[in-house]
C-alpha cells in the first residue's frame, strides 16, 4: 500500500461531495479516478497531497496521516509527488528551460546544471531540448502538455496526480499523452494516479479503476472487471461516456 483512504468525507457549501469513501492505491499502480463532473474526482486527488482536509477519516500516504501533518511536513511530503494540472499552467514570461526547472530554482545550481536537468526531464516526455529557450506561446498546446510533465518530474517524484492531462486534446494528442503516462509510471517505477472522464484512456492504461457516482464509490477494480460489471448505474454510465466520447470525435 502507498495511498490509503480511509473513511474519508468532505462537504462544500452543506453538499457532501465524498461520503465515507475507502480504498487503497498500491505502489507503482496505475490508478485511475473516473466519474461523471462534480463527483469529487479532483477533490479526491487534492486530498493526497493535503490541499483539502476530510471532514471525518484519514489519508496515508507512505503511512504518514497526510490530515495531520503540519505545513513544513506537507512540504516534505509535497516533495515525493508529482503534480500535472488539467491546463498546462506554465508561466509565460518564463523559458521552457525555467518552467521545467521551477522547482529546483531555490537549490542553488550552476546554469549549466539546470540546462542538463531541463534536457534530461524533457527526453522523458520525448521533447527536444532545442525549445529550451522557446516561451510557453512558442511551442503547441500537446507540447505544453508534455512540459507540464517535464516540469512535474523535476524532483524525481515517486508519485506522479494527473488532473484530467487529456483534457482539450485532439485524439492523436490524447493517445499520446495515455501512451506517455503508461511509459512513465512503467519505466521510472512511479505510483500514478489519475483523475479523468474519460474512460477509453481508463481501460487503455489502468491497472485499476474507481469510480465515484453521488459522494460514493460506484465500483473498483481492474479494467475487465470494470467491463464486465453487471452493475446497472455502472452500465449506463460507460455506455453514455462512449456515445459523448464518439460525439466529440465525429
Amino acid at each position: 500500500m502507498s495511498i490509503c483512504f480511509d473513511k474519508v468525507s468532505k462537504s462544500f457549501g452543506g453538499k457532501k461531495v465524498l461520503d465515507q469513501i475507502s480504498f487503497e492505491i498500491n505502489k507503482g499502480e496505475i490508478f485511475f479516478i473516473i466519474g461523471k463532473s462534480g463527483v469529487g474526482k479532483s477533490v479526491t486527488l487534492k486530498h493526497i497531497i493535503g490541499l483539502l482536509k476530510p471532514e471525518q477519516g484519514n489519508i496515508f500516504l507512505d503511512e504518514c496521516c497526510v490530515n495531520e501533518l503540519n505545513s513544513e511536513e506537507l512540504t516534505i511530503l509535497r516533495q515525493k509527488c508529482g503534480m500535472v494540472f488539467q491546463h498546462p499552467a506554465l508561466l509565460d514570461f518564463l523559458s521552457i528551460k525555467d518552467n521545467v526547472c521551477f522547482g529546483i530554482r531555490n537549490q542553488q545550481l550552476t546554469a549549466e546544471e539546470l540546462k542538463k536537468s531541463a534536457c534530461a526531464k524533457l527526453a522523458l516526455v520525448h521533447l527536444n531540448e532545442k525549445i529550451l529557450n522557446q516561451y510557453p506561446h512558442e511551442v503547441s498546446f500537446g507540447m505544453q502538455k508534455r512540459v507540464s510533465i517535464a516540469r512535474a518530474l523535476t524532483l524525481n517524484p515517486q508519485y506522479l496526480l494527473f488532473d484530467e492531462p487529456t483534457t482539450s486534446l485532439d485524439p492523436i494528442s490524447k493517445n499520446a499523452i495515455n501512451d506517455l503516462i503508461l511509459e512513465l509510471s512503467r519505466s521510472l517505477n512511479v505510483t500514478s494516479v489519475v483523475v479523468s472522464h474519460d474512460i477509453d484512456c481508463a481501460l487503455k492504461i489502468a491497472d485499476r479503476i474507481l469510480v465515484l457516482e453521488d459522494g460514493k464509490i460506484l465500483a473498483l477494480g481492474t479494467t475487465t472487471e470494470i467491463k464486465n460489471s453487471k452493475n446497472p448505474f455502472l452500465i449506463e454510465f460507460l455506455s453514455e461516456t462512449f456515445i459523448n466520447s464518439w460525439d466529440q470525435v465525429s
